[in-house]
């Protein structure tokens, strides 16, 4: 049975639509329809674009024309396609949930009899580690930046700000000036799906954002807090390029720089100075306690490295009625 998407078009002088038949193109939009009806945030839904957009792409190259001749190989095909062009075990995971929550839709809006992923093998989702900046990469980081230039010191007081607080850069970016409460030392943003919550800041973050405030103070007529140099809003590309060159000035190795590395950053070191996983879970807007358990682990490894380098008894050295030995060395005796 062929099913094709059909949305009343009405044509100028006539009261009744005329059908209109729509292509796999037309179906990924009115999925994109539904997903900025049901409020997901911008970038939630340029990820279901850009994850479906090539997928649909790759069924055209198969003359697949019609969601209804869609079957599990074809899915496996595409997936199997994406790791030969080099994607990892996680984005491919990724893509998999999209293009099911996709057919999901179509599923329920009866343009297809049944979802065909449920036959398709779910691919293995390997959890890269994450990498953080120590403390001392973000002194580093944070000395590169020249006060003097405008857009220096407001992505100066970005970073601080997301160093302090952990915020996705699209809620950062997003943050209006009236959402920045200083008597109260919190900022009101807008995270993912719309919702709302009030994010606390430290004096350091607070003195940050006020050089950079007074700085923008005589431009009227705009709401958004962090500004370009023409006084509009900022791409958070922008922020990535300037934060990858800061960090090759300050010679940090090891690690890549990014406004998400120092999310996970805020997170560990949150964690490594007291801060418990259930207020870190409500700062960084997290739906459930999964996320927060990964910086946990993370700060639980980090303080054994730490114990390592700073061992009381280490550090005492000679220990009286302690005798040099090497372990691995009696082993093999």
């Amino acid at each position: 049975m062929k099913l094709t998407l059909m949305v009343p078009d009405f044509d100028a002088g006539s009261a009744s639509p005329a059908v209109k038949l729509h292509t796999l193109t037309a179906l990924l939009d009115g999925f994109i329809l539904r997903c900025k009806a049901k409020s997901l945030s911008p970038g939630t839904v340029r990820w279901y674009k850009d994850r479906l957009t090539p997928f649909l792409t790759f069924l055209e190259s198969r003359k697949i024309k019609d969601m209804g001749e869609l079957a599990p190989a074809d899915i496996r095909a595409f997936l199997e396609h994406s790791r030969a062009k080099g994607q990892c075990h996680g984005t491919v995971y990724r893509t998999y949930t999209g293009i099911g929550t996709f057919l999901g839709f179509l599923l329920k809006e009866g343009l297809i009899e049944k979802n065909p992923i449920e036959q398709v093998e779910k691919p293995k989702n390997v959890k890269p580690i994450i990498s953080s900046l120590n403390m001392e990469q973000s002194r580093a980081l944070l000395e590169q930046f020249d006060h003097d230039s405008f857009p220096e010191l407001r992505t100066w007081a970005l970073t601080v700000l997301l160093l302090d607080t952990g915020l996705r850069i699209s809620e950062a970016l997003g943050i209006k000036k009236n959402a920045v409460d200083l008597q109260r030392n919190s900022i009101r943003v807008l995270g993912k799906g719309g919702k709302e919550r009030d994010v606390p800041l430290g004096n350091t973050a607070k003195q940050a954002l006020l050089q950079y405030m007074i700085k923008i103070s005589g431009l009227k007529g705009q709401e958004l807090l962090f500004l370009n140099r023409f006084g509009g809003g900022i791409n958070r590309r922008t922020i990535q390029r300037q934060l990858q060159l800061y960090g090759q000035r300050a010679g940090i190795t090891g690690v890549r720089i990014s406004p998400h590395t120092i999310r996970h950053t805020f997170a560990t070191q949150y964690i490594l100075n007291g801060g418990d996983a259930f207020s870190l879970q409500k700062i960084l807007g997290h739906s459930s306690l999964d996320m927060v358990r990964v910086y946990v682990d993370m700060a639980g490894s980090n303080v054994a490295l730490q114990h390592r380098k700073y061992s009381p008894m280490d550090q005492l050295q000679a220990v009286p009625g302690i005798k040099k030995q090497s372990f691995w060395k009696r082993q093999e005796n």
